[in-house]
């Protein structure tokens, strides 16, 4: 498709999100159960198509029990013409069959498979400073609806970003 938009960023941001989600072994692992898992593998890079979702995405009618990251952005606001507000949100889902970690693969890691998934993504998003001015900042961490089976967390940031695209001659 041709030309550019100002809405560029939302796909460029979440896309941005995945790739850097679907680079990290310990959140890969977490995904597939495998904490020693070869980040070069085809199941490794599988989760980009299978875990990964740059949309809210559940599957009612999955059946096998797997653990699932999606990612929404909005811009709520545009405070003035060169500044402008986005928010990210990065949801957690996990089928309540997939939530306990396995002791003997995942030694001397506390919690469950959600909590250890979402603490993995906030290690790699909170203060990244290659988004926006200043970084991307956490505002919060709530339990979120989805449908029965499943346990989800959605941790929403806040980014500044400046609000003219100089790729559209406008900045």
């Amino acid at each position: 498709m041709a030309g550019v938009s100002h809405i560029d960023e939302i796909i460029d941001y979440k896309q941005k999100i995945i790739n850097t989600l679907g680079s990290s072994k310990a959140i890969v692992g977490l995904l597939l159960d495998d904490p020693k898992i070869n980040m070069e593998s085809e199941l490794a890079y599988s989760v980009f198509d299978n875990n990964l979702f740059d949309y809210d995405y559940i599957n009612s009618t999955l059946v096998q029990a797997t653990a699932l990251i999606m990612v929404e952005a909005e811009i709520p606001k545009i405070s003035t013409a060169t500044i402008k507000d986005m928010t990210l949100y990065v949801q957690v889902v996990v089928s309540k069959d997939y939530m306990k970690l396995n002791s003997s693969k995942f030694r001397g890691v506390k919690g469950n498979r959600r909590d250890n998934i979402v603490r993995q993504i906030d290690l790699l998003l909170n203060n990244d400073k290659s988004y926006g001015i200043g970084g991307i900042k956490l505002e919060r961490v709530v339990v979120s609806g989805v449908p029965e089976g499943n346990s989800a967390s959605m941790l929403t940031y806040s980014v500044v970003e400046f609000a003219r695209d100089r790729r559209l001659g406008n900045g």
